[in-house]
């Protein structure tokens, strides 16, 4: 199965914190979901290599920001620079100094790497690329179909998430996927959200 933009965040941040340690990542970053070889067979495809490059620049140019801006604290004190030349040196050398031992992870680990994930700049990134609909206007039933279809379906839950986040579709995730598949079995759709209509009517009735 093909990874999806999630996936390669978690792979992403999981090399940050524990160098090539392939099985430690798997077991933290994956919930072991991920096996060893994948992911080091994922770290070593161009496409990813594309992905670490361009978030490790960003980072080296957040953190300058930051130094020159006189704020030097950083949100995880262990992160160290990765810079782009580093790249190349990261896919022949495993790290042996990992920071992580490689033992059963504690609950403490589990949530310093779920707030990791949350605040990664790697996910915001990626976030930059999701499709967005007019500003102050949702994407409609049919516009929202059409874009789906036309991403693959491991990234397609996480657009999806992505929108019902940042309010690019007023409906559920459960709605948002049976309005998908109405789409792909040729059905009708209407042209506007069915709350919408709801929403315009509750407005009326307050006034």
């Amino acid at each position: 199965m093909p990874f999806s933009k999630d996936e390669d965040v978690r792979l992403y941040e999981g090399l940050r914190e524990n160098g090539q340690k392939w099985t430690t990542i798997s077991k933290d970053f994956f919930n072991d979901t991920r096996s060893d070889i994948q992911l080091k067979n994922r770290f070593k495809t161009v496409s990813f290599q594309q992905f670490y490059a361009k978030v490790s620049a960003r980072v080296l140019e957040h953190e300058r920001r930051e130094r020159r801006d006189g704020d030097v604290s950083r949100t995880d004190p262990g992160e160290g620079d990765i810079s782009i030349s580093s790249f190349t040196q990261h896919v022949q050398d495993d790290d042996a100094n990992a920071s992580i031992p490689e033992s059963d992870a504690t609950s403490t680990t589990r949530t310093r790497i779920v707030k990791r994930l949350q605040n990664s700049l790697a996910a915001q990134i990626q976030g930059e690329d999701v499709p967005k609909p007019p500003p102050g206007k949702y994407f409609s039933p049919i516009g929202a179909a059409q874009i789906l279809s036309k991403i693959g379906k491991s990234e397609r839950r996480t657009v999806m998430k992505t929108w019902i986040d940042r309010n690019y579709v007023p409906v559920n995730l459960t709605s948002l996927y049976r309005v998908f598949g109405r789409y792909n079995n040729g059905k009708k759709l209407k042209p506007r959200w069915y709350c919408e209509s709801r929403m315009k009517t509750d407005g009326a009735t307050s006034r």
